[in-house]
């Protein structure tokens, strides 16, 4: 009798283990690395700047975003949990909120085939959509208010990329530093 409830005890234990190592997998987690130059430089306002953009002869027609801005904000994670499977799998520099012209989304910063992307998730109804997926590299300045965005749709590098320029002078704060 004894050895009855001692096994219905370990099988428990084991269910308990499994369910909670399963829970654990399921979240979405983001990689503290203040290396990373994007995750420690991308945060900000940033503006188009036409000149650069016209010099990587972008194709004819071509529109880029006229400005974008970019929040550091983890608690974003919680609302992509539905985006989960699509993202369990990736390392996760940086999360936070993106407004395009105007426009805002929750977006994260990753690694897809060696090049940094940015994934940004439309809402409707508080719900999160499929990612738009933007190529995205920043040229570091000295000092940072000299940073250069180069931000492309097209992740597979067909076409040439936007370049933005800062647009606020504050936007230089990062995890891994402060403003000089």
């Amino acid at each position: 009798m004894l050895a009855n409830k001692s096994w219905i005890l370990a099988a428990s234990l084991c269910t308990l283990a499994a369910v909670t190592t399963g829970f654990t997998f399921q979240q979405l987690a983001l990689v503290q690395d203040n290396q990373n130059l994007l995750r420690t430089r991308l945060e900000g306002k940033w503006v188009l700047d036409t000149t650069m953009t016209r010099h990587l002869q972008p194709e004819p027609g071509a529109t880029a975003p006229q400005s974008v801005e970019f929040t550091n904000d983890p608690a974003v994670m919680d609302r992509l949990i539905a985006q989960k499977d699509r993202l369990s799998s990736l390392h996760l520099y940086q999360s936070g909120m993106l407004t395009i012209d105007g426009k805002s989304f929750p977006y994260v910063v990753t690694n897809e085939h060696g090049n940094a992307t940015l994934l940004y998730f439309p809402t409707r109804s508080n719900e999160v959509g499929a990612p738009t997926s933007v190529s995205i590299a920043i040229g570091v300045g000295r000092p940072k208010t000299q940073d250069v965005l180069f931000y492309s749709s097209d992740a597979e590098g067909k076409s040439s990329a936007a370049a933005f320029r800062r647009s606020d002078a504050k936007g230089v704060a990062t995890p891994a530093s402060t403003p000089k």
